[in-house]
């Protein structure tokens, strides 16, 4: 690591000539002022600096310094409550520095810091909340999850944020990246430190919205067929796609009607299931004036996706009751989807095509 390799390639012969007796009978105060007596003794004569001494060394301008008080001080709260300001060091310099080694060096030592048991001195539960709601910690880690050179070292302190339970939301901006990595079918260590994320995730009490379910199960369905070397990373994978699987079948017409009027208009593979529509068909009839009134408000937006799902959405209604017609045409969403079928995107105006044509077929037959 960083540490190691500043201690290997400088210090065994930088320091032959120094005077390692006098250098201990110096007082700490005195060796606090001189960077090079400070480096010796981090190097040589560590347990010579206490918790106080450590503190005010991370303030120091010498990289190496700094870092070896980081982790002689993280070392020393594996067993006991932390200091304020060994947190503002990893606030400042997480965003501070611009080399990915040291940044390697803070997230090892930050993982280190969360993953530790709890002991009578501390609560580690209360420790990775503190991390976790850290905004500008958890800003830099989300900042430069996407940066190759330190991701294995972030995702692996997000791992360990993961399992308390109440931090799980604030760890969701990380799944862009995660499911970017998944996409792009990263190095095996990357896939399962994400799937590992993903099974936590998805096993505590917060709930993932339908699209971006729907979207990890698919990327899921196209890895669980490769030829994966990695052991762990196979379990983790199937574990996912089990979680994954059973969140899309608790989806009910309930949830669908508690996000539409959220505003929430997600991709998902009940959209398109008949079964869907037939099964939940007895609600949606109780609530389709609201429902109509709704899906109209998504036709008239200006995303193309809401659009394309909204008049799928009536599609689908139409297919399952024909008598939906009655409130299409009292709140002239027809009229809407007569204008959609000149839509420049192609998904739209298939889609609006699709819905236009259910609409009249319907009423003929």
């Amino acid at each position: 690591m960083f540490l190691e390799s500043i201690e290997k390639r400088r210090f065994l012969d930088h320091f032959k000539n120094i005077d390692e007796e006098e250098m201990l009978r110096t007082p700490v105060d005195i060796l606090l002022e001189d960077s090079e007596a400070s480096q010796y003794i981090l190097f040589k004569h560590p347990a010579k600096f206490e918790e106080e001494a450590l503190i005010k060394l991370l303030k120091s301008k010498h990289v190496y310094i700094r870092m070896k008080a980081c982790e002689l001080l993280t070392n020393i709260y594996m067993n006991k409550i932390h200091r304020e300001e060994y947190v503002v060091f990893y606030r400042f310099y997480l965003r501070e520095t611009d080399s990915y080694e040291e940044l390697n060096q803070l997230y090892t030592f930050l993982g280190r810091f969360v993953s530790c048991k709890s002991s009578t001195e501390f609560d580690n539960r209360e420790r990775i909340r503190t991390i976790a709601k850290d905004k500008t910690i958890l800003g830099a880690m989300i900042n430069y999850c996407h940066i190759k050179e330190v991701q294995y070292q972030i995702l692996l302190v997000v791992y360990v944020l993961s399992f308390e339970d109440t931090v799980v939301e604030l760890l969701v901006p990380f799944l862009d990246t995660i499911v970017s990595c998944l996409e792009e079918r990263s190095r095996e260590k990357i896939l399962r430190i994400c799937y590992m994320i993903v099974v936590n995730i998805l096993k505590s009490s917060y709930k993932l919205r339908i699209g971006r379910i729907s979207t990890l199960k698919h990327i899921t369905t196209n890895l669980k067929d490769l030829n994966l070397n990695d052991t762990d990373l196979k379990e983790s994978l199937m574990e996912a796609y089990s979680l994954l699987t059973e969140e899309q079948q608790r989806y009910s017409v309930h949830s669908y009607l508690e996000d539409l009027y959220k505003g929430v208009l997600d991709e998902g593979e009940f959209h398109y299931d008949q079964m869907f529509w037939i099964n939940g068909l007895p609600v949606l009839l109780k609530n389709k004036v609201e429902v109509i009134k709704v899906l109209k408000k998504y036709l008239k937006s200006h995303k193309n996706n809401w659009i394309s799902l909204a008049c799928n959405d009536i599609y689908m209604l139409v297919k399952a009751d024909p008598t939906i017609n009655t409130v299409l045409n009292k709140y002239k969403v027809r009229d809407i989807l007569f204008e959609l079928t000149k839509s420049e995107d192609d998904e739209v105006r298939f889609k609006a095509v699709q819905a236009l044509y259910m609409c009249i077929f319907s009423e003929w037959t």
